[in-house]
C-alpha cells in the first residue's frame, strides 16, 4: 500500500525545503540569458544555484551563445569566490566545467577555475573538484595552488590534503616533495594522510625518507611499524640513526614479530656499539626468530663482555642449530685467548665446563647436539685443557670467522653523519609556519602553522 502525503503536509513537515524553492524566477530552465544572469544575484540561494546550473546546461546544449558564455564567466567566478553558500559555489564550478566542452571557451574556463582554486575560503568539496579538473585538463595550472594549499595543510580536511598529496606527486616539484616530508613527520595528522605522504617519499626516494620512517616508527598500527622498520633496514641510510631507532624498537616493543623485524634490520648496521643490546637479548628474548637474529649478530662481534652470556647459553636447556652451537664454542675460545694472560686459565676452565655441559646432554633432553657438534666441542676441550695459549692461538687461526646472510659489519668511526644531510626547499620557522626558500611566504597570505 502506497502512502500519499499531501504537498501542504510536506511543507509543514519540511519547512526548509518548501522555503528553499526559487519563487522569484519561474521556469529558469526556459528563461532567456538576461533573466538567468539576474537570478545569479538573487537573495534566494536556490535561485542562484538553479541559475548557475542553467547557465552550464545552456552552454552545453548551445542554447546560449559563445559570446554570452564568455560574458558570464566573470559572473560565475564572483559567485564561486564570494557566495555565502558553498553548495552554490560548487554549482558554479560545475557550470564552468560545462563551458570547457566548447573549444573556444576552454582556456578561459580553466583560467576561471584556476582563479577560484587559488582562494583561501572554499570548502573541501569545492577544492577537490577544482583540483581534479585542473589536474586532468592542464596540471600546470594547479601547481601554484597545490603548493600554497599544501603549505597550510593543517587548515584542511584529510580528504583534501590527500588529494593535494596525490597531485603533488604528479607535479613532481622539489617544494611539493619536501612538503610531503613535513606532512609525513607531523604526528598531529591522521594516519592515512601521513601514509599517503610516506608513499610519495618512497616513490621519489626522497633523501629525507629515513626521517619520515623515524617519525612514524612509534605508530600503534603494527603494519605501519613494520613498514617503517623495513624502510629503515635498507642499505645506505645514516647508521647511527638506524641503530638508535631500531634498538629502541627491540627494547620497547611488546610484539615479538616486530622485534624480529627490527633485529633483522640491525643486521645491515652491525657494530660493537650494539653489544649491550645483543648481550641482553640473548638472555631475555623469547621470540625464536628475533633470538636467532640476535645470536648471529652477537657471534659476529662478540667480545669479553659477551663471555658470560655465551657460557650461560651452553648450559641452558635451549635447543638451537648445531652449526650455531659450534660457532659459540669457537667464539668462547677466541674470547679466552684474547683476554689478559692471567685471565686465560680461569676463562679456559669455564669454557671447558660449559662445552662439556652441552655435549654431554642426553639425546632425549632439550639442547642435546649431534655427532659433529660433540666432536667439535671435545676437540676444543682437549685444546684448552693444557692451558697453553700459544697452542690455542695456532689452532684458532685455522677457524674461519663466522659469516651470516644479511649481516653487514660497519665501522661507525668512518661515517660522517653530515654526509646524510639534505637541503629542504621549504622551512618551518620559529612560529611553526611553513615558508619557501629565503623565508618567503608561498602566497595567499600566511602559510599554515604546524606547531602544536
Amino acid at each position: 500500500m502506497r502512502l500519499l502525503i499531501p504537498t501542504l503536509m510536506l511543507s509543514l513537515v519540511l519547512p526548509s525545503a518548501a522555503q528553499a524553492k526559487c519563487k522569484a524566477y519561474k521556469k529558469l530552465e526556459k528563461a532567456d540569458y538576461d533573466t538567468v544572469v539576474q537570478a545569479i544575484a538573487a537573495d534566494n540561494e536556490d535561485c542562484r544555484s538553479t541559475a548557475a546550473k542553467v547557465l552550464g546546461d545552456g552552454i552545453g546544449d548551445k542554447r546560449f551563445s559563445t559570446d554570452q558564455a564568455r560574458e558570464s564567466l566573470p559572473i560565475l567566478e564572483n559567485l564561486m569566490i564570494g557566495d555565502d553558500d558553498f553548495g552554490v559555489r560548487r554549482d558554479g564550478l560545475r557550470a564552468v566545467e560545462e563551458y570547457m566542452n566548447n573549444a573556444n571557451l576552454k582556456a578561459a574556463a580553466l583560467e576561471t577555475i584556476q582563479a577560484t582554486f587559488e582562494q583561501d575560503e572554499q570548502d573541501s568539496g569545492f577544492f577537490i573538484k577544482a583540483l581534479a579538473i585542473l589536474m586532468k585538463q592542464d596540471s600546470a595550472r594547479a601547481r601554484n595552488g597545490v603548493l600554497v594549499h599544501l603549505s597550510r595543510y593543517r587548515n584542511y580536511k584529510p580528504a583534501f590534503v590527500m588529494a593535494l598529496l596525490a597531485a603533488s606527486e604528479k607535479l613532481n616539484q622539489p617544494e611539493t616533495r619536501d612538503l610531503a616530508l613535513v606532512v609525513a613527520m607531523d604526528s598531529g595528522q591522521p594516519r592515512n594522510v601521513r601514509l599517503s605522504a610516506l608513499t610519495i617519499l618512497e616513490n621519489a626516494n626522497h633523501p629525507g625518507l629515513a626521517d619520515a620512517y623515524l617519525a612514524m616508527l612509534s605508530d600503534s598500527d603494527k603494519k605501519v611499524q613494520i613498514r617503517c622498520v623495513d624502510g629503515l633496514s635498507r642499505a645506505g641510510l645514516p647508521p647511527a640513526k638506524v641503530q638508535s631507532a631500531l634498538s629502541g624498537v627491540v627494547r620497547n616493543e611488546s610484539r615479538g614479530d616486530v622485534r624480529a623485524k627490527a633485529l633483522k634490520g640491525l643486521k645491515r648496521y652491525l657494530s660493537p656499539e650494539l653489544l649491550p643490546l645483543l648481550n641482553s637479548q640473548i638472555g631475555s628474548e623469547k621470540h625464536i626468530v628475533a633470538w636467532h637474529h640476535s645470536l648471529e649478530m652477537l657471534l659476529s662481534v662478540a667480545d669479553q663482555s659477551s663471555f658470560g652470556v655465551l657460557n650461560q647459553l651452553l648450559v641452558r636447556d635451549w635447543a638451537f642449530q648445531d652449526d650455531l652451537v659450534i660457532e659459540v664454542f669457537h667464539t668462547l675460545a677466541r674470547i679466552a685467548i684474547a683476554a689478559p694472560e692471567d685471565q686465560f686459565g680461569p676463562m679456559a676452565d669455564r669454557v671447558i665446563l660449559s662445552i662439556a655441559a652441552r655435549i654431554e646432554k642426553p639425546e632425549d633432553k632439550a639442547g642435546s647436539v649431534g655427532p659433529e657438534a660433540r666432536a667439535a666441542g671435545q676437540a676444543i676441550i682437549e685444546l684448552l685443557s693444557p692451558r697453553q695459549p700459544a697452542q690455542v692461538v695456532q689452532m684458532v687461526q685455522n677457524w674461519g670467522l663466522p659469516t651470516y646472510e644479511e649481516v653487514v659489519i660497519v665501522d661507525m668511526s668512518v661515517y660522517d653523519e653530515s654526509a646524510f644531510s639534505y637541503e629542504m626547499s621549504v622551512e618551518v620557522n620559529e612560529s611553526g609556519e611553513i615558508l619557501g626558500v629565503g623565508g618567503a611566504s608561498f602566497g595567499f597570505e600566511a602559510s599554515v602553522r604546524i606547531s602544536e
